[in-house]
């Protein structure tokens, strides 16, 4: 079927393929792609807390570059936010290279450590302040009850097909799916304004087949959380 990732390359080819076609036919355009105020700051927040020192060991640091690449060259935003996973594969590298390059300069430790101990703390305290203001206008918001209250109708170990964000609740069982897949799942649970889906319309299609499928019964839909139940077998 459709890549959904393509999208998020299309600015630069969309298929390794066509990125390969594009960098012979409109380099600028990976360099346009790179070249934004939010990845700027990303880059900042994810690798001036390291002091550079990270330059000092290159051939370890050249871990975290294929991982770069695929966030830099992404139009999704949140592969270029420090606060979500897709640091989680260069972090590692930039660490290690940077306790590497530290090891050149015992002579000032003292002052290098006091430099990175600021530079963590800047960071320490600019995370939870850019994701607070969110957080608290979703306290005790109906969206987040319906969340909960959906969560807490599936019973544990039962396979189950969620959307993405939904699912990070449900996962500590054998089964689990990530919607529209459902294959051998007995329960779907769905929040229709799940925003990691490039294909929000090709989403609520499944989403209204399984409404319509008499195999199904809905036992909670409220501010776009749909969770249906697979209704049991008739026995002849």
């Amino acid at each position: 079927g459709k890549d959904p990732y393509a999208w998020r390359y299309g600015s630069v080819g969309g298929t390794p393929n066509g990125m390969v076609h594009k960098l012979f036919t409109d380099p600028v355009a990976f360099l346009q792609a790179i070249a934004t105020g939010h990845k700027a700051i990303y880059l900042v927040l994810l690798l001036v807390p390291f002091l550079g020192l990270w330059l000092l060991e290159p051939l370890l640091f050249l871990g975290a570059v294929p991982d770069l690449a695929i966030n830099l060259l992404s139009n999704k935003p949140e592969q270029s936010t420090v606060l979500f996973q897709y640091t989680a594969g260069i972090v590692p590298f930039v660490v290690a290279a940077s306790i590497f390059g530290a090891a050149r300069f015992r002579k000032h430790v003292h002052r290098l450590s006091l430099w990175a101990l600021a530079g963590a703390a800047a960071i320490a305290v600019y995370s939870p302040i850019s994701a607070l203001p969110g957080d608290v206008r979703a306290l005790g918001s109906p969206l987040v009850s319906a969340r909960s209250h959906a969560v807490h109708l599936i019973p544990g170990g039962v396979p189950v097909s969620a959307s993405n964000q939904l699912g990070g609740y449900l996962s500590e069982r054998r089964y689990i799916y990530t919607f529209p897949y459902v294959r051998q799942s007995q329960w779907i649970a769905v929040d229709v304004n799940d925003p990691t889906y490039g294909d929000a319309a090709g989403f609520r299609h499944y989403l209204r087949k399984y409404e319509a499928n008499k195999a199904w019964r809905v036992v909670f839909s409220s501010h776009g959380i749909t969770v249906l139940q697979k209704r049991p077998l008739a026995t002849p």
